[in-house]
């Protein structure tokens, strides 16, 4: 059943928090334990719109009229709403990851994401990309995998490139499967993570206890999960950012 429509962005926004920000567990990490200075920001959906441009796709190749904006669930080939199958979304989506253009270098940022990284660079905080790219040879369905490789990848580090984020491709940005972005932040001591897909942002907070703020998108409406801060506004992102290291800084915990 759908959700749409059930909770306004007012409504959430009304809604309290109901735990601690930071992170209790991030606060109090152990004895002798530092974290880096450094956020891991995802990048489809996080910086620039994969669903818009993807949906156009489909749009166009099947002759429908969906509504990218009204997508409630993040797998939007299972979304009771939308008339895309599985086998149609495995189709589309190996086709869309071949594509040089109109693909995933053709994506959009949204708006303010430049000036967003400016001010967490300027307040001294070092910014990662962690994203997954798939490959020319990718199944959803099946068990082929070839993520990471191919069109997709190469074309998602030229669209960073062009986006005047401070960022350095080879130096800043890991290309991983999903569920490898808790591991990396462990291993590396990266407190925080921005992030919208809600599965990889409960995985983080609950899976080992690390702070996720979540961007505002239709499939992730309403997601109340530990160390999981929703933001009800993209412009919000930077300051919240920027608090969340002073605090860290204030509690003595920053190398």
């Amino acid at each position: 059943m759908s959700t749409r429509n059930k909770l306004s962005r007012a409504q959430v926004a009304a809604m309290p928090y109901p735990y601690a920000w930071p992170p209790a567990s991030v606060l109090n990490p152990g004895a002798n334990f530092f974290w880096k200075r450094e956020v891991a920001f995802d990048f489809h959906q996080v910086i620039a719109n994969w669903v818009e441009q993807y949906v156009k796709f489909i749009n166009k190749t099947y002759g429908y009229n969906v509504d990218h904006t009204k997508v409630d669930f993040y797998n939007l080939q299972f979304d009771p709403n939308i008339p895309l199958t599985p086998e149609q979304h495995e189709e589309s989506f190996v086709a869309f990851a071949r594509l040089s253009k109109g693909g995933y270098g053709s994506l959009k940022p949204y708006d303010g994401v430049a000036d967003t990284f400016r001010k967490i660079h300027e307040a001294g905080i070092s910014i990662k990309i962690y994203t997954w790219t798939p490959g020319a040879s990718e199944k959803i369905l099946g068990t082929v995998k070839s993520y990471n490789s191919g069109i997709a990848q190469r074309v998602t580090r030229e669209l960073i490139e062009s986006l005047d984020l401070g960022i350095d491709v080879d130096r800043d940005v890991k290309f991983m499967h999903p569920g490898e972005k808790k591991w990396r932040m462990a291993e590396d001591h990266v407190p925080l993570l921005i992030e919208d897909n809600p599965e990889t942002a409960v995985s983080v907070g609950m899976g080992i206890a690390h702070a996720v703020i979540l961007v505002p998108e239709s499939t992730n409406l309403g997601l109340v999960a530990p160390n999981v801060l929703p933001l009800t506004e993209r412009k919000d992102l930077a300051k919240s950012v920027i608090s969340f290291f002073a605090k860290l800084a204030d509690a003595g915990l920053l190398l």
